[in-house]
């Protein structure tokens, strides 16, 4: 649709969405288990099978290490934190 404005485009540069699921365990979990289903997550989002399974469906499989899955939950909160103060968002 080469005639459909981008958002950028529309007066909101810099925005950005994009829909991600992640699998968390209860703080204090164990770092070795931690670690071992992270690793087993990582085999099957990188199975051939899965892939194709994802490209499907227009989506694709990105796995993470715990530490970078914390590092992208802490940036997401700081800056949707930013932007819901800068346009004064209240909860009723």
């Amino acid at each position: 649709m080469p005639d459909l404005p981008t958002v950028a485009e529309l007066g909101f540069p810099g925005f950005e969405v994009e829909t991600w699921m992640a699998v968390l365990a209860p703080k204090g979990t164990a770092a070795p288990l931690v670690e071992k289903i992270s690793r087993d997550i990582g085999k099957v989002t990188r199975s051939k099978s899965y892939q194709d399974a994802l490209g499907q469906r227009a989506s694709e499989a990105r796995t993470s290490t715990p530490q970078e899955l914390a590092a992208r939950i802490r940036a997401e909160y700081e800056r949707n934190r930013t932007l819901i103060k800068s346009l004064n968002i209240k909860l009723n």
